[in-house]
């Protein structure tokens, strides 16, 4: 005795947890020297009285203040300085976003916290875990109207 729809619906919850789990989370974690490799997904955080140059696609150049945070992807790393493609700012106050890759090149100082994005496996581990339990929760009401609705129709 098979419910209506109950296949349909354990495939559906099979594909959530596959596509939970090829997701994945993340977090943020300080990096160490020698720092993360280019094209890593990083974040650099500012000391509040920071201002940070931005340099557009097209090469214009414009100095933001009030920029606590910016995220993007690691072009390079010296002892000098960190220079990434920005994806998205964090600000203290109102400011524009700078264009979609815009570069930004800051000097590395202790002003600076670099950050690299990292699989987070203990928070994978706990939305799964909460994705199967609301599964199996949704699975066994659907199999109870199943089993009602059939009775019913006897």
């Amino acid at each position: 005795m098979t419910p209506p729809g109950w296949k349909c619906v354990a495939r559906a919850c099979a594909v959530s947890l596959l596509a939970l789990g090829a997701a994945g989370c993340t977090k943020y974690v300080v990096a160490t020297a020698p720092g993360p490799a280019p094209g890593r997904p990083v974040r650099l955080t500012f000391a509040p009285s920071r201002a940070v140059v931005l340099v557009s696609p097209i090469g214009v150049s414009s100095e933001r203040a009030n920029v606590s945070e910016l995220a993007g992807q690691l072009v390079r790393v010296t002892d000098d300085s960190i220079v990434l493609v920005v994806r998205s700012t964090r600000g203290r106050g109102a400011h524009p976003e700078p264009e979609a890759g815009a570069v930004a090149s800051v000097a590395r100082d202790a002003g600076v916290t670099l950050a690299e994005r990292v699989p987070d496996k203990e928070r994978t581990v706990r939305t799964a875990i909460g994705v199967i339990g609301l599964s199996a929760i949704v699975l066994g009401a659907l199999w109870a109207l199943a089993v009602a609705y059939e009775q019913g129709a006897k």
